[in-house]
């Protein structure tokens, strides 16, 4: 499992277990959007420093997805290799 948290109350997470990966309220830990496109295993998530890409690896499909924040609309992915952990 991975969590990013921002200064905007706003946090991603993803779930290998579940192959999810979704945002959520800090504050309040309510579930803002999910997204079952993040893959079939997320490992793990990171947000770039400029807060406009969200980095998702994927250990089912051996990929790194981009996605855009708050939305989680994916942009690209690639392959990465076999069982990438972090992002």
């Amino acid at each position: 499992m991975g969590i990013v948290l921002t200064s905007s109350a706003c946090g991603y997470l993803s779930r290998s277990r579940r192959g999810r990966s979704g945002v959520f309220d800090s504050t309040s830990g309510e579930s803002l959007a999910g997204s079952p496109a993040a893959g079939e295993a997320p490992a793990n998530i990171a947000l770039t420093p400029d807060g406009r890409t969200l980095l998702v690896t994927d250990a089912g499909m051996d990929t790194l997805s981009f996605h855009r924040p708050p939305s989680f609309l994916e942009r690209d992915r690639l392959a990465v290799g076999r069982g990438p952990a972090g992002a």
